[in-house]
This record gives structure tokens, C-alpha cells and sequence, in this order.
């Protein structure tokens, strides 16, 4: 029962405890008798007995219902129990699943439609998962909202507030479900402790519901491009410097049902939506399609909550500084509601000395009344949250597009330096603690970057992890033995580390063992287990289970139960029991269950097997699974034939439509100078479904210098364009253009932005653009000191805990301190 019910109940109770005592009181007086003109005293005795009665049980019940009431309601900073809902798709309302307020206009078709359609037919299918890509206002969600009111219209919808209450809803799910994960604008879902792997599969393959389940993951193309690209800590720190592998290994569940949503209408867009307006008349649309924004944009309000914004500066002063400030805490990455506290404590570091000096009583609540206006259609810069109890707000919700919108126009803006000391004492979240945290350490202010990460550090793995690797960059050696001494289980595997290559592993591994103030994970023992086998049975009387079982039993002569072990780990979704039952396979030959595995798609025991088959018999086995659609095979068979130089070989299977061969036949014909021809043949293939020709058209266009073609491929959603259109760009050096796309939210012209300034040398912007927060500056930054061989500074930079010079020093030999 929640918040409102215990104090309703509790109400209620006491209402009729005093309403009893009252009637038996004017019983027991004779109030009733003398209003009734009644002398009798017996007809009134009842009255007094049952009102006691009734005060008498009411009273110890009410105090119950009180004490729940105010135990629900005592600690306002308790996280509430996170909570989810199913709606029936044809009962759902369009702002439930993130449609923008107010009445819709006439749909447009738009041109990802059908293939959105498609994938979720597929996934419909045997159950599965679809995601979509796509910035603030792009129309993404009304595209779903549509599509799946279409296809599922007899479905019910689960809608969620976080990771936690998708799992609880798991065993209620009813038949062909859609779960609808919304991790826009920020990530809730797949973000650090949210769902895995396996809680998607389980959610996939419960058999018990008939109708399989639908899951659909949106999210804006930022975190999209985050989650996909592996860091570069990864490839030294493992799953430790990878942060989002979670999340990457749910998305490789969609395969290749991911569909992009484009920023703008293409043109064949705009003539359908000029078709509708014919149909229909409404002047809404009419107005979207000579907006200078996007269509989509300018129907979700953009033009009005851009100007609601920039204008408040004149307008009321106190009221932009509430809005810069709520952007500026967005683009920090904290994601709790905007409280009127943190609100006003930020909001001064926007203000002028003589705004400061001038302001009102009444300052904040009349910026607020600003702030909160409803606009055109309903929207609002910012939208009020609903508190426990009614009439009250929790905190406020920046608009998605200004979020998105503010983002960029602030992104080589300096946040103020009163905002970092005075926002850490409003964050209740240690997640947003550790993301303030990253926001500092890449803006190159590392003290307070660990600062932060300590306190968050406690209560985050993440916090704790990152901490670490801060330390370590800056080489406080003697600052992680204390951290490993308080029970910092990653700064145990760095000291461990650090000792063994002061030949000092021994001694190192017994302390890290016997501290029982560290508690390792799966991964930290498998790690520690590869550099000390002789000590594996220590890690597993530690808790090491899986790796440590299939151990036991391959080292006992136990084979047939360690495959059954690892089979039935690996169909529950347990990625290293995968590998290790390729393994146990391969050693034992059993070539038939390595080719069912192929069969299904397993591309390690793709090749497993294709290198145990008789070499003349190889190339038959690829084909034959590389035509029951195994992506390693056919993508072994075409390097096989290239290594033979069989080109006509590769030329008739290109013929056939073999899509690995097309690739290769679009390459020959570039390599061969006949450009024009691989850019048609690359073109047909992703008419054909190839989501990944886009790329090398987008490739080609760019090394055909034609720019408006790559123009209109951004619009028409090639995700590579945007790219390849920066790389042109930077390549004729046109500075001002790339800039322009920066601006706009490019980080590919970011990056290219960044390394055309650091290739002319142009040292002050690079620190300035660094100071604000641009990672791809703070690159570019180093690697041009570092060909000016000015390693001092690096060591200066590396010093102060900035890890990509630290990083580039001992990559290239050199000292970092």
C-alpha cells in the first residue's frame, strides 16, 4: 500500500473513533434524549454501548494505520519501491509512451516504417528484441506508437519505472506481452545494475505465456554510439574498464533488428506529409513544413520552448538562470529530479553581480512560474513532478528537446565553478554522484573528480572502480594500498598487480585472499585464477562456482557432465559456459553438435568446427552453413576464396547474392578504380536489406568528393554519412562547416574538428574546448604534444590524473612521472 492509501486509511479509522465517542458521549449526557424530546432512557442504551464499542476497537486500529502512515512518510529522502504497469495497447494514451502532450496531428508515414514493421514481426515471431535509435522530437516514439497499436493492438504493454520493476513484472507478464523500455534521455534500463543478458532472455523464453514476448529498447543516438564502441580500457583492464558491457551484450540480442529514426523528413517524407495536409487541413502540419526546424521537431513545440529559453534572458533574467542551470545539471549527467533545492542553490552561479545584488524575495518563484509556463500544445521548459502526497512536487523534468537542443549549444561552454560545489550536496543518487564525478575528470578537474568518486565510492562499484583508475593514473601508489585496506576490491587487483610486476606476486595474492574485507566478483577470479592457476582452489573455496566446477570435472575425467554443465549454462544465457562448451566439444571432436552450434548461429563454434573438418571437405561445409544464414561462415568462405585469389569463384557468388561476396566485389571493383560501379553495387545492397553497405556507400561518396550526396544520406538516416562527411570535411580543411556540425551535435566532427586544430597547431582553442568539457580535444590535445615531443607536459597533464596522456606515455615507453 502506498504513501496516500496508509494516511487515507489512517484518516478514515480516526474519523470513526471520534464520530463513536461523540455519539456514545451525547448518549451517555442525554444530548440525543433531549433533542429527541424522549424521557425513555432504555431505547438509548444501545447507542452508548456500541459507540464505546466502536471507540474502544477503532482506537488501537487507528493507531496502527498512523504508525504505517507516518513510517511510509517519515523518511522523504527513502527511495520509493519502483513500480510498473500493463496497459492494454488499445486502451494506451500516447504521451504513456513518451508522445508528445496534446491533440495528434494526421500520421506520416515515415520512411523507416516498414522496416520498422518488419523487425517487429520478426521479433513477434519467436520473441525477441527491437531497437530504435533516434534523437529528441525525431518522431520515434509516435512511429512506435502506431506500429505496435497496428501489429499488437490486442496485446498489453509494460510499462516501467526502472530495471528493478521490469524484473518483479517478469512472472505477471500475460501472453505476446511488449515490454516498451524507454531509455530516453537519459539510460535507466540498461545502465549500471540494470538489466542483463540473461534477465532479457528470461523475459524471451518463459514458454509458459504461448504468445512470445516483444521487447523494445529506445534510446537517442549518444548513448546509442556509447554502449556500442568498446573503450579503449577494456583491451587493458577487461570488463572492469568497460562499464556498458551489459548493456552491449542486450543489444546484440536485437542482431540486426535495430532501426534508425532520421533527425529531418526526407523529401519523399515531406511529399506524403503535403499529401495528409491535402487530406486533412491541419494548419499544425501545414506550419510544421515551413518551419526552419524539422518537421517532427516543430510539432513536439521546439520553436517555442528554443524561444521560451533564449528569450527569458531579457525577459526575466532570474528565470533563464533556473533554465541554463537545469541544462547545464543535464549535460553534467545527473539524472534525479530537478528539486527546487538544487534549483535555487545553482541557479545563482547564472546571475550577474547586479542580479545577484537586486534580486527579489520572491526571486525563485517567479523564475519557477516562468520556467513551468505552459506553452504551446501543453509543453513546458519545465514539467512539475508529482510528490508522494497531493499538491505537492517531487522536482521538475527538463523538456527531451531542450535537454537535447541545450546540450549542444552549451557543449564548449565552461559550467560555472560554483555549480561543482554546490551540486554534490543535492545528489541523493551515488550513480549521479559518479557520473558528476566523470564530468570533472573530463573536464581535466581532478581533485574534485576524486573527491566526488569517494563519495559516492561506498555505495557505487562503478565510483569505487573509476576511483582506482584515477589513483593509479596519477600514481598514488600508497593512496590505493589504502583504499585495498578499506575493502576496495579494485584497488586490491591493482596493488596485486603493481606487486607482481615488482616481482612481489607471492605475498601480494595471499594479502588479497585473506583480506576479508574484499569481496570478489566472477570476473576479478578468473582474472586472478589465469595468474596464479596453483591458487585456484583457494578462489574456489571463496565462491568461484561455474569456471571452478567445470574445472573440477574436466580435471577428474568427468567430460560428459562438464558438456551437460556447460550446455545447460550456456542456453540460459551465460556467455563464458558458451565458449567453454565450444572448447569441451572441440577437444572431444564432436563435430556433429559443433555443426548444430553453427546452425544456430554460434560463430565460435562456427569456426570450431570448420578447423576440425577434413581441409577437403571445409570449404563445401561453409557454403552449405553459410546458405542456412551463419554470418562466420560466409564470411569465412569469401576469405578463403580471396586468399586463393579465386576472384571468378567470388564474382559468380556475388552473382548468386552471397552478401559477404557482394561486399568483397564492391571493394575490387574500388580497389580497381571503377568507384562509380561499387558505389551502385554497394547501394543495391542496402536496398536489399544489407544495413552495412550503408557504410561503404557512405565510404564511397566521400572518396568521390560528392558532399550534398552525403547530405542527403544523413537525412535519409545512413548512420555512416555524418562521418564520412566529417572526414571530406576535414580533409579539404574546411574548418568553419565542421564546426558547424559540432555544433549541432556531430561527435564525428567533433573528433575531426579537434584533429584539424591540433594539426594547425592552434594550442589555445584545444585547452579552451578541453576546459569544457571535449573529450576529442583533450585527445587531440595530447597526441599533438606528444609529436612536438614536448613530454613534460604530458607529465604534467598525466600528473594531474589526465589518463589519456598517461596512457600515450607508457604506450610509447616513455615515463609517465
Amino acid at each position: 500500500m502506498g504513501r496516500r492509501r496508509w494516511r487515507a486509511a489512517a484518516w478514515g479509522a480516526l474519523t470513526v473513533v471520534v464520530v463513536a465517542i461523540l455519539v456514545a458521549g451525547g448518549a451517555r449526557l442525554g444530548v440525543w434524549r433531549a433533542l429527541a424530546g424522549d424521557d425513555a432512557e432504555k431505547p438509548w442504551d444501545w447507542v452508548e454501548r456500541l459507540g464505546w464499542l466502536t471507540g474502544l476497537l477503532g482506537l488501537p486500529v487507528t493507531v496502527v494505520l498512523g504508525f504505517l502512515a507516518l513510517r511510509q512518510h517519515g523518511d522523504p529522502g527513502a527511495p520509493e519501491r519502483s513500480s510498473w504497469r500493463l496497459v492494454p495497447m488499445a486502451r494506451c494514451r500516447p504521451e504513456e509512451v513518451g508522445v508528445h502532450a496534446g491533440r495528434l496531428t494526421p500520421y506520416v508515414i515515415r520512411d523507416h516504417d516498414r522496416d520498422l514493421r518488419t523487425r517487429l514481426r520478426e521479433a513477434a515471431a519467436t520473441g525477441g528484441l527491437v531497437v530504435v535509435v533516434g534523437g529528441s522530437s525525431t518522431g520515434k516514439s509516435r512511429s512506435l506508437y502506431e506500429a505496435v497499436r497496428e501489429l499488437f493492438g490486442d496485446r498489453h504493454l509494460l510499462l516501467a519505472d526502472d530495471a528493478e520493476a521490469v524484473r518483479r513484472a517478469g512472472r505477471a507478464l500475460p501472453a505476446g506481452a511488449v515490454v516498451w523500455l524507454d531509455d530516453t534521455p537519459s539510460v535507466r534500463f540498461l545502465g549500471a545494475g540494470g538489466l542483463n543478458r540473461t534477465d532479457l532472455l528470461a523475459l524471451m523464453g518463459d514458454d509458459r505465456r504461448g504468445r512470445p514476448v516483444v521487447i523494445i529498447v529506445v534510446l537517442w543516438p549518444g548513448p546509442y554510439r556509447q554502449i556500442a564502441s568498446v573503450p579503449q580500457a577494456a583491451e587493458l583492464d577487461g570488463a572492469a574498464g568497460d562499464p556498458w558491457r551489459d548493456a552491449r551484450q542486450v543489444l546484440g540480442l536485437a542482431g540486426h533488428r535495430v532501426v534508425h529514426v532520421s533527425e529531418h523528413f526526407s523529401a519523399a517524407e515531406r511529399a506524403r506529409a503535403r499529401e495528409a495536409l491535402r487530406g486533412h487541413g491541419d494548419p499544425r502540419l501545414a506550419d510544421a513544413l515551413d518551419s526552419r526546424y524539422g518537421v517532427t521537431q516543430h510539432l513536439a513545440g521546439a520553436p517555442e520552448l528554443i524561444s521560451h529559453w533564449e528569450h527569458a534572458a531579457t525577459l526575466q533574467p532570474y528565470a533563464a538562470a533556473v533554465l541554463t542551470a537545469a541544462v547545464d545539471i543535464r549535460r553534467l549527467d545527473v539524472r534525479a529530479p530537478l528539486t527546487g533545492a538544487m534549483l535555487r542553490a545553482v541557479a545563482p552561479a547564472y546571475l550577474s553581480e547586479d542580479h545577484l545584488a537586486e534580486a527579489p524575495a520572491d526571486w525563485f518563484d517567479v523564475a519557477l512560474g516562468y520556467a513551468t509556463q505552459r506553452l504551446r500544445g501543453g509543453i513546458r521548459a519545465l514539467h512539475p513532478l508529482a510528490g508522494s502526497d497531493i499538491g505537492t512536487i517531487a522536482g521538475y523534468e527538463l523538456a527531451d528537446y531542450l535537454h537535447d537542443h541545450g546540450d549542444d549549444a552549451r557543449y564548449y561552454t565552461i559550467v560555472p565553478p560554483p555549480v561543482w560545489e554546490v551540486l554534490p550536496n543535492h545528489l541523493a543518487d551515488p550513480e549521479d554522484m559518479a557520473r558528476l564525478a566523470d564530468a570533472a575528470r573530463d573536464r581535466g578537474l581532478y581533485p574534485l573528480a576524486r573527491i566526488l568518486y569517494r563519495r559516492a565510492g561506498a555505495r557505487s562499484e562503478y565510483a569505487a572502480r573509476e576511483l582506482v583508475d584515477l589513483v593509479e593514473v596519477q600514481g598514488r601508489v600508497e593512496e590505493l594500498r589504502q583504499l585495498a585496506a578499506g575493502g576496495n576490491r579494485y584497488a586490491a587487483a591493482r596493488v596485486a598487480w603493481l606487486d607482481r610486476r615488482r616481482r612481489e606476486t607471492g605475498e601480494a595474492f595471499e594479502r588479497m585472499v585473506d583480506n576479508p574485507a574484499v569481496v570478489f566478483t566472477e570476473e576479478d577470479r578468473r582474472a586472478l585464477a589465469e595468474m596464479h592457476r596453483h591458487e585456484l582452489r583457494r578462489l574456489a573455496d571463496a565462491g568461484y562456482e561455474h569456471a571452478q566446477i567445470l574445472d573440477d570435472l574436466v580435471r577428474h575425467g568427468r567430460r560428459a557432465e562438464a558438456i551437460a554443465y556447460a550446455r545447460r549454462l550456456s542456453d540460459a544465457g551465460d556467455g563464458y559456459a558458451r565458449e567453454e562448451l565450444v572448447t569441451l566439444l572441440a577437444a572431444e571432436r564432436r563435430t556433429a553438435e559443433l555443426r548444430e552450434l553453427a546452425v544456430r548461429g554460434d560463430g565460435y563454434g562456427c569456426r570450431s568446427f570448420l578447423e576440425l573438418v577434413d581441409a577437403d571437405r571445409r570449404e563445401h561445409e561453409a557454403r552449405l552453413l553459410a546458405a542456412a544464414g551463419s554470418e562466420y561462415a560466409g564470411s569465412w568462405l569469401v576469405d578463403h576464396l580471396t586468399a586463393q585469389g579465386r576472384e571468378k569463384d567470388l564474382r559468380v557468388l556475388a552473382s548468386e547474392g552471397h552478401v559477404y561476396a557482394r561486399r568483397w566485389l564492391v571493394e575490387a571493383l574500388a580497389e580497381e578504380g571503377r568507384v562509380r560501379e561499387a558505389l551502385a553495387e554497394a547501394t543495391r545492397l542496402v536496398a536489399d536489406g544489407d544495413e552495412s553497405a550503408a557504410a561503404m556507400v557512405a565510404e564511397l561518396l566521400a572518396d568521390l568528393g560528392r558532399e550534398e550526396e552525403l547530405q542527403e544520406q544523413m537525412l535519409a538516416g545512413n548512420p555512416y554519412a555524418s562521418g564520412e562527411l566529417a572526414v571530406l570535411r576535414a580533409h579539404l580543411g574546411r574548418e568553419d562547416d565542421l564546426r558547424v556540425m559540432a555544433l549541432a551535435g556531430d561527435g564525428d566532427a567533433r573528433f575531426w574538428l579537434a584533429a584539424l586544430l591540433a594539426y594547425r597547431g592552434r594550442e589555445a582553442e584545444l585547452r579552451e574546448m578541453a576546459a569544457a568539457g571535449d573529450i576529442e580535444a583533450r585527445t587531440s590535445l595530447v597526441g599533438m604534444l606528444l609529436a612536438q615531443g614536448r613530454l613534460d607536459d604530458l607529465r604534467r597533464m598525466a600528473a594531474d590524473g589526465d589518463r589519456e596522456a598517461a596512457y600515450l606515455l607508457r604506450s610509447r615507453g616513455h615515463r609517465a612521472a
